[in-house]
């Protein structure tokens, strides 16, 4: 539709081969995710009612009027989005793009191996894995948390490579 083709772009975060990540790195990302997250509060939204990875990442940014306020204009006219009928009556909600998970996640790509990391894992690897189940737990809350402490410390401070991700319980 014309729609799609004004929404905001999210560009994949390209890096060489061999790049060695820093805190710095993750910092940047956190700035730049939440500046996004901040002035994009479709997005905001959408990330708070996909659950999982995605609601831990946003849920900081938190803004209940935003999250009251209902869908964005875009969710009634584009495919992006989420319908329930309830008789004849419709609940329409926000869907975020692959690239806006991707974004939100901390996806890089490696140029010339096309070979991706990310800080966080797809919601999709994060739905198989041993920690979630259904709800934001404690055991998912424990490894958010551990994850946090890797990426402030330089030893431990490295994304993940996408096809390896299997976040372990606490």
């Amino acid at each position: 539709s014309a729609l799609s083709a004004t929404r905001p772009l999210v560009n994949p975060l390209l890096r060489p081969p061999g790049y060695q990540f820093t805190t710095r790195d993750y910092d940047a990302y956190v700035e730049t995710r939440d500046w996004y997250l901040f002035t994009h509060p479709r997005v905001l939204r959408a990330a708070l009612l996909s659950g999982g990875i995605l609601w831990r990442i946003a849920v900081h940014m938190l803004d209940v009027d935003e999250l009251l306020r209902g869908p964005s204009t875009w969710a009634h006219f584009t495919d992006l989005r989420t319908q329930v009928w309830l008789g004849n009556d419709s609940i329409v909600e926000d869907l975020l793009t692959q690239d806006e998970t991707d974004f939100l996640c901390g996806k890089y790509v490696d140029f010339v191996t096309k070979a991706t990391h990310s800080w966080w894992p797809e919601p999709k690897q994060f739905a198989r894995s041993a920690i979630d189940r259904g709800w934001w737990s404690d055991s998912a809350e424990s490894w958010y948390r551990r994850k946090l402490r890797d990426y402030s410390s330089p030893a431990t401070c490295v994304p993940i490579r996408r096809r390896d991700y299997r976040p372990k319980t606490a």
